[in-house]
């Protein structure tokens, strides 16, 4: 229900608490909870390595679990080529063979490219979709426009396509908070220091001219 309804948040819940009693009750089941699991908390984009619980961590090197072992690895350190080598080998291919597993395989290929495509954009004002492309391990240009569209709908790419000549062009990005304060700070600072300056040199006139008029 929560995978078909993309709350993949919740479904990782569900698939865990699923493995623990299929896990508890000795019940064979238990390695594919796991596996859906993983597959959950991959498309949830968490940052939690589900094989780091103590449940979990016996079966990450089982026969039918290491391929998802080396999948969610690859998955967080956005390791693109790996990912998409590990689902190419003979042991990705029977992975996917399972229905369920296959429904999503589609989700998990994009959020991966997605948060690859994020990352490889960050430090350029200026670069090429065919660029991008081979930087996802050869993704065609339309599908980093689609990616990019997304992104830029939803404020997380701040720039336009030029789709004449196929380039991402960055607008710049917002100035965090704390820069704000700092340049507000400097600019009160100044202005205190010519305020001050100011009133010094109107008190030394004031002075001045009471002692001219005191010659008077």
């Amino acid at each position: 229900m929560y995978m078909g309804d993309r709350d993949f948040e919740q479904a990782c819940i569900a698939f865990n608490a699923a493995f623990k009693s299929y896990d508890e009750a000795g019940d064979s089941s238990r390695l594919r909870a796991l596996k859906y699991n993983v597959m959950a908390t991959m498309l949830s984009n968490s940052t939690i390595n589900p094989f780091d619980s103590q449940e979990a961590a016996p079966y990450k090197n089982d026969p039918e679990i290491v391929v998802m072992t080396n999948l969610v690895s690859s998955f967080q350190a956005n390791d693109i080529k790996k990912f998409d080598g590990i689902l190419k080998k003979k042991e990705g291919i029977v992975l996917m063979e399972d229905e369920f597993l296959q429904t999503y395989i589609g989700d998990l290929l994009r959020t991966i490219r997605t948060a690859v495509l994020l990352s490889v954009i960050e430090p350029y004002k200026r670069c090429s979709l065919e660029f991008l492309g081979e930087e996802l391990n050869y993704v065609d240009v339309s599908e980093i426009e689609s990616i990019l569209v997304a992104e830029i709908l939803k404020g997380a790419v701040v720039g336009k396509i030029d789709q004449v000549e196929n380039v991402l062009i960055m607008e710049g990005n917002v100035t965090p908070a704390s820069e704000n304060m700092e340049e507000i700070l400097t600019t009160l600072t100044k202005l205190s220091t010519i305020t001050s300056t100011f009133n010094n040199n109107l008190a030394k006139g004031r002075d001045a001219a009471i002692g001219v008029g005191g010659f008077l």
